[in-house]
């Protein structure tokens, strides 16, 4: 479900930061809920907003709602460290929360702090630890490749990931995506728009360069698929893995994603080109042969 549009943040990386926030009606959404459970038989729901609980209030009334129509249901939802607190971690557990993405994107405050992501390190350890505390899986999206970041500071941040004993973690490949920050340096600096170009047909798809660091395309597609398995393949975290499975399906599920990790997660960013076959990219405006006069971002 998606509860909410936009964020008012403004983190350099982030599409959606500086837009405006468009909620909807706590009891509407509850009124969905009510719904799937009843008439479709659904027990677990995913709340995709980019982040549920910035509004304590209005997220209390949802969790209040859940719990006075007697709906038995897990759910997951993506939130910032800042939003929570005990008291709204505490009323989200008895309301069926189960599972909490946190945005945490770095594991030095320097980085934090070049991204503008307006949270510290403590915050971090101490939302994570509350999470975990009542009960709610804590999972971690992290960023490989942000402003003059070196190996040596990616390995920090794989190691202050392993600290916080997440249940599962994300390391995605910072890519400077339409409208942030960062889309609008890059465009200033090459003085080429390939998001704009991309839409209209007239380029191709391709890895973007990084120029807010010395590493390579290359080295990253690298680290981020060490970060992975030096994360993921730690034995004790494997056991613990194994012993929270409850059936079969789930284990062979789980083992395969895991070699599938391991053994054929791409190296380089244009591998998935390569694999998929059904794959066209093309000029569908063969009229736009002349390229458009659009202002550069200032």
């Amino acid at each position: 479900m998606v509860t909410t549009k936009g964020c008012f943040r403004r983190c350099t990386f982030c599409e959606a930061g500086g837009t405006a926030r468009n909620a909807r009606s706590p009891l509407r959404v509850v009124d969905e809920m009510e719904e799937c459970y009843h008439r479709f038989g659904i027990r677990e729901i995913d709340l995709f907003d980019y982040e549920f609980p910035s509004d304590r209030k209005r997220t209390k009334i949802i969790c209040q709602e859940i719990k006075r129509r007697g709906l038995d249901i897990w759910w997951a939802c993506r939130s910032r460290v800042d939003s929570v607190n005990e008291d709204l971690l505490r009323e989200m557990a008895s309301a069926g929360c189960r599972r909490i993405y946190y945005g945490l994107e770095f594991g030095e405050q320097e980085m934090l702090d070049k991204v503008r992501k307006g949270i510290t390190v403590q915050q971090i350890h101490d939302s994570i630890r509350l999470t975990q505390d009542y009960g709610i899986k804590a999972l971690g999206f992290f960023l490989i490749g942000g402003p003059d970041e070196d190996r040596a500071s990616i390995k920090r941040t794989v190691k202050f990931a392993r600290s916080l004993n997440l249940e599962y973690v994300q390391f995605s490949k910072l890519t400077a995506k339409p409208l942030t920050t960062m889309w609008h340096d890059m465009v200033l600096d090459s003085g080429r728009d390939y998001w704009r170009d991309y839409i209209l047909g007239l380029a191709e798809e391709a890895a973007l360069d990084r120029p807010w660091t010395e590493l390579t395309n290359d080295e990253i597609d690298q680290l981020a698929k060490w970060a992975y398995v030096r994360y993921h393949s730690r034995p004790l975290f494997l056991l613990k893995s194994a012993l929270r499975v409850r059936s079969f399906t789930e284990f062979k599920r789980k083992f395969f994603a895991y070699l599938d990790m391991v053994f054929h997660q791409e190296r380089k960013s244009e591998e998935w080109l390569e694999k998929d076959e059904e794959f066209i990219a093309y000029n569908e405006n063969p009229q736009a042969a002349r390229r458009p006069r659009f202002p550069v971002p200032g």
